[in-house]
């Protein structure tokens, strides 16, 4: 499997972003199946310094924090796609407030999908 997406995925570099730590071990081994390059982290802070110090594609954030995340990124017009996913579907209209596409974590197969 790995090697169908080694070509798409090479030059990806995703930043999760998951305070349940069963979470971002899915989360990141689904990615890195796919041959993505993935950092972790469960503090939205060091995300948002990380975020500023460059590198990522993508970023997947989870939710209420995540929503704090979307916002200051934007705010410092940072330019990354990010993705708010959440086992709560009352964040999908957070979400479409900011204006970021809302995953629920019972379709997290989709994530990579998505990307």
């Amino acid at each position: 499997m790995k090697a169908e997406y080694k070509e798409r995925t090479e030059a990806e570099h995703v930043l999760v972003v998951e305070d349940d730590p069963v979470w971002m071990r899915i989360h990141k081994s689904i990615l890195e199946e796919r041959c993505i390059k993935v950092t972790a982290v469960s503090d939205v802070k060091e995300a948002l310094e990380l975020l500023e110090q460059g590198g990522f594609n993508r970023v997947i954030t989870d939710g209420l924090e995540g929503t704090w995340l979307v916002i200051a990124a934007k705010t410092k017009q940072l330019g990354i796609p990010m993705k708010l996913i959440s086992g709560d579907v009352r964040h999908e209209s957070q979400a479409k407030e900011i204006g970021v596409e809302f995953i629920d974590k019972s379709k997290v197969p989709k994530l990579i999908d998505q990307l």
